[in-house]
């Protein structure tokens, strides 16, 4: 078989592994979704985005039960220390489950926000820790 066919062929195999192991990375795991003492759906954060530079900080995230769908309107509480007390701040989601903060007055040495869920009769609650770049 021609040398440069046998490449052509390897990497269309190479590729095809890649993309069959990323879908199967990127996909909720089914057996895990429902808790079976409350009969609701876990949830996670998908922390997306974190701004560089200024005194303001953005912080993004995406709200998603353990299947991977948005969870929309949804209340969540970001605590973080702004002039060396803790602070918290409610920020809803979108209807997509996304969220777009802009944190202004986060101390300069602390950088790290606890985000809440608290859950409701569909899902639990979870909560995320991230932390926001200098």
């Amino acid at each position: 078989m021609d040398r440069k066919l046998i490449i052509v062929i390897a990497i269309f195999i190479i590729a095809a592994i890649a993309i069959v192991a990323f879908s199967q990375f990127n996909q909720p795991q089914d057996n895990v979704s429902v808790k079976e003492e409350d009969g609701k759906l876990d949830t996670f954060f998908n922390f997306t985005a974190r701004a560089n530079g200024s005194s303001e900080r953005t912080d993004q995230f995406y709200l998603k039960d353990s299947k991977g769908n948005p969870i929309a309107k949804a209340n969540v509480s970001a605590t973080y220390k702004s002039n060396n007390q803790e602070k918290t701040i409610i920020v809803r989601t979108d209807d997509e489950g996304y969220s777009k903060n802009v944190i202004s007055d986060i101390d300069g040495d602390s950088r790290e926000i606890i985000y809440k869920y608290e859950g409701n009769d569909k899902y639990n609650g979870c909560e995320g820790k991230h932390t926001i770049a200098e």
